[in-house]
């Protein structure tokens, strides 16, 4: 887990995911067994050209390269 992948994103953020720019739909808790803890499922919807996928769902805390670019429209 990254530093920057321990604060959790907000739905509407921006963000950067798996090398591409994605906004984020919803945002919901995951109980992990073992060490890991709480994790959180984060659904996001890519925003660049490349038409597959469209959209994933990962687990923020484990993505090494996730980061949050911008908040929402607040």
């Amino acid at each position: 887990m990254t530093s920057a992948a321990a604060v959790i994103p907000e739905v509407g953020q921006a963000v950067q995911i798996r090398n591409r720019l994605a906004t984020v739909r919803a945002v919901e808790p995951y109980d992990a067994r073992g060490q890991q803890g709480r994790l959180h499922i984060v659904e996001v919807e890519y925003l660049d050209d490349c038409r597959h996928p469209k959209a994933a769902q990962v687990l923020w805390e484990v993505e090494a390269t996730a980061k949050i670019l911008a908040t929402g429209g607040s």
